[in-house]
């Protein structure tokens, strides 16, 4: 997690600054989600993303903010080369907002950092425990004076990323949708204890919670029954 604050006279017509990181990103402003990237690319030419902030700012204090991951083993879309790097440029309103010992950063706490890998092709699962995050470390009012300035600044243009690439094509557009409504809630203290996902849907599902029978363990495997619907 990385945190810059800036305070602004006045809001700016346009606010673009580049942005990328090795190998992911999300970008926050003023607790307000922007955008995340890059594009997948290789280090030889490492991809960034043009972003134009502006609509995310306000008059007073406000707060960059920036999650950033980096594998750090290969998969099938992305190639480790035993760096990790986060890099962002610009300037907002005569202020320098570049990534470097202005900033603050730390570890994210929700997020377990040792977990595994359902095969070599794809990504590590991702564990979060909400609990352990405060959750407003994006918005301008939080206080980041126990966090750390970033130990190592990297030059740019230098191995292992000695160029970089604008991303040609447009980002994924993004919507926010809010849950309607919850439909089933459980909890446990370790894997073995939690049952099958069907059965958690079954249960909780309003149509087939009554006509469905209680889950059954019998060894490492388990069976329920679910009544089929009457017709119409």
């Amino acid at each position: 997690q990385a945190r810059k604050s800036l305070c602004l006279k006045s809001v700016p017509r346009k606010a673009v600054i580049l942005i990328t990181a090795d190998s992911s990103y999300r970008l926050f402003v003023n607790g307000r989600r922007v955008c995340q990237g890059p594009a997948r690319g290789f280090q030889k030419a490492w991809p960034f993303d043009r972003v134009d902030i502006a609509p995310f700012l306000r008059r007073g204090k406000n707060v960059v903010a920036v999650l950033a991951h980096c594998m750090g083993v290969h998969s099938a879309k992305y190639l480790h080369t035993g760096w990790a790097g986060l890099i962002l440029e610009g300037d907002i309103d005569g202020e320098c907002i570049s990534t470097g010992t202005t900033w603050k950063v730390r570890q994210s706490p929700g997020h377990l950092r040792t977990h595994a890998r359902l095969s070599c092709q794809t990504d590590f699962q991702e564990h979060f425990d909400a609990r352990r995050d405060d959750g407003r470390w994006t918005e301008s009012g939080y206080d980041d004076a126990d966090w750390e300035t970033p130990l190592y600044s990297h030059k740019s243009y230098t191995e292992p990323w000695p160029d970089f690439s604008e991303r040609d094509l447009p980002p994924l557009c993004e919507a926010v949708l809010p849950a309607r409504a919850l439909v089933n809630a459980g909890t446990g203290r370790v894997a073995s204890e939690i049952e099958d996902v069907s059965t958690t849907y079954f249960c909780g599902h309003t149509r087939w919670g009554a006509r469905s029978a209680p889950f059954r363990r019998a060894g490492t495997s388990g069976e329920f029954v679910a009544a089929p619907l009457s017709a119409g």
